[in-house]
């Protein structure tokens, strides 16, 4: 199951980066679209910053010998990969402004949910201060979700 969704992950973000050769937008939609993107390579940024190498992984399973990370942008979010993920998408549906583009976030951001949940479960049975954690720190949009 961990492999299949991280495979649907990776198919969905691809083909919403695709370019959508006819789109038109607005030029303020091409503003706000950097904006994002860029505010999701700082959440990425962030999150390696504090992350170590060795515990990084797609897989929703924590790797052996892993910490569980609260310090730096984890004080605010859980997750901030997958919000760093949402955010490029984002970015990429209002730059090509297509339904499909639309449709394809709408479900990589069901898979992510369910990998989120998948991978909490694991967190919840590996780290034992984890629960605690959960309680106190937003998934993925601080002080929100």
């Amino acid at each position: 199951m961990s492999r299949l969704l991280v495979f649907a992950q990776l198919l969905l973000i691809a083909l919403i980066a695709i370019p959508n050769p006819i789109s038109r937008h607005a030029p303020e939609l091409t503003a706000t679209s950097i904006a994002l993107f860029i505010l999701g390579l700082i959440a990425i940024g962030a999150a390696l910053a504090v992350m170590p190498a060795r515990t990084l992984s797609a897989l929703p399973e924590p790797r052996s010998g892993g910490e569980l990370v609260t310090r730096g942008i984890y004080r605010f979010i859980r997750h901030p990969m997958y919000l760093a993920v949402l955010l490029c998408g984002l970015a990429a549906c209002l730059a090509y402004g297509s339904a499909g583009k639309w449709s394809l976030l709408a479900l990589l951001t069901v898979v992510l949910i369910i990998k989120i949940r998948r991978e909490e479960r694991f967190l919840l049975a590996r780290f034992s201060d984890y629960a605690a954690y959960r309680q106190k720190t937003k998934a993925i949009i601080p002080y929100l979700i």
